[in-house]
């Protein structure tokens, strides 16, 4: 009988197999890969497919506009006493649904009478209570046209807005809002002409390019008013909601707080400026493309019938100021701060008078209504606080000059 052969020996048969085995199993990992891919494919493909959905949606039923302001803002802003003398504070903020200061409007368009107003900080009135802003004072002090409606004004000034940046809100807001009348007032244009003196460039507006560029100074703006005409990420409906619902999360009216500290600091420094700059450059191609702009707005209020109101801008800059005059003066810086060099009080003066002149002129060759504000108030600090922002005293003297203009028009277009 045979005998047993040793276990080794029975092992070695099956060698082959685990061999086979093995083979296999290096072989398994090579097809992990092609699945992974695939997996991640789908993955993504889903994302996408979802963000295109979403994409979709928002351009649905998401309303995108212009907007100065945030949506739905209600902010207390604290004030510093030194700084905004003859301003009571705190300063409250709110703002409606759409994005404007001011109360929402009546439901029954036919029995309301909008009135829109634009220009820059001096409409704004960021530093000042709500009710006590002349364009709150405006609406608190004639509740109603002579026809019956009620009147509702609403408040869209933007922070160193000038008239480039009315065109590209008039080009909007007009369809946005429907207005039945339109108030521009206090544009920054003779400082941006101190700044870029022969540099500037009379046709900005008819550049599409650059005019887009200055939807960044808004709250809100439209996917169309991407800075590149480009398809990208940055030009999509989704990015414009992050980018709002971004600012909402992060807090409403952030930075606002500082406002009253920065300006008395800017104060301090122009106390201090190493040098004062009493000579212009030439404001000729700036005056040349404010007037330019001005026809754009008259024409753009023409074609959606808006009643159009522009107001001279006041202020505190006189040629001869008194020291207490000169100490409350903060802007006027001439190229980076850190030089500490500024335009002299005489030089602002001049060059906001000329670009007033120009406004005056222009609307007396178009036929359009302007109030000389520049003339009529009084050039002191009962009215400013700084070179060209209110006191309480200074918005209701604006609002009383409003009244009196809307009341004689209501009059005279009595339907």
């Amino acid at each position: 009988m045979p005998s047993t052969p040793p276990a080794d020996q029975n092992a070695q048969p099956h060698a082959p197999a685990r061999e086979a085995t093995g083979e296999a199993s290096r072989k398994r990992p090579a097809r992990f890969p092609g699945a992974w891919a695939l997996r991640l494919g789908f993955i993504g493909l889903g994302c996408a497919l979802a963000l295109a959905i979403l994409e979709i949606g928002l351009r649905l039923f998401w309303r995108v506009e212009l907007a100065s302001w945030q949506r739905n803002l209600d902010v207390t802003v604290p004030l510093d006493p030194a700084v905004t003398l003859g301003v009571a504070g705190p300063a409250r903020i709110r703002t409606n649904s759409r994005g404007i200061r001011g109360p929402e409007w009546s439901n029954n368009r036919s029995s309301e009478y909008r009135i829109l107003t634009l220009g820059a900080s001096d409409t704004r009135c960021l530093l000042q209570d709500q009710p006590n802003t002349w364009a709150a004072l405006l609406q608190t002090r004639m509740p109603a046209t002579a026809d019956g409606r009620s009147v509702w004004v609403g408040n869209a000034g933007g922070a160193g807005y000038n008239s480039r940046h009315l065109v590209l809100a008039m080009r909007y807001m007009l369809n946005q809002y429907d207005p039945d009348a339109v108030i521009i007032m206090g544009v920054t244009d003779a400082s941006m002409a101190r700044e870029e003196g022969a540099a500037c460039d009379p046709l900005f507006i008819d550049r599409d390019e650059k005019l887009r560029t200055l939807a960044r100074d808004f709250a809100e703006r439209p996917a169309s008013l991407a800075v590149s005409g480009r398809l990208s990420l940055r030009g999509t409906y989704l990015w414009a909601f992050l980018r709002e619902f971004r600012a909402r999360f992060r807090g409403a009216g952030q930075g606002m707080a500082e406002t009253a500290e920065n300006i008395r600091k800017l104060q301090e420094a122009r106390r201090h400026a190493s040098r004062f700059v009493d000579e212009l450059p030439d404001l000729r191609p700036g005056l040349e493309g404010f007037r330019h702009n001005l026809l754009e707005l008259i024409r753009l209020a023409r074609e959606h019938d808006a009643h159009l109101v522009f107001m001279t801008a006041p202020g505190l800059l006189k040629p001869e100021m008194s020291r207490e005059e000169t100490d409350r003066l903060w802007a006027g810086w001439i190229g980076d701060r850190s030089q500490n060099t500024y335009w002299s009080a005489r030089a602002m003066a001049v060059s906001v008078d000329a670009f007033n002149r120009a406004l005056l002129d222009t609307c007396a060759a178009e036929g359009v209504d302007c109030i000389d504000l520049a003339s009529r108030l009084p050039s002191s600090t009962a009215v400013f606080w700084d070179q060209a922002h209110f006191t309480d005293h200074g918005s209701r003297l604006v609002a009383a000059e409003l009244v009196e203009y809307f009341q004689a028009y209501f009059e005279k277009t009595r339907r």
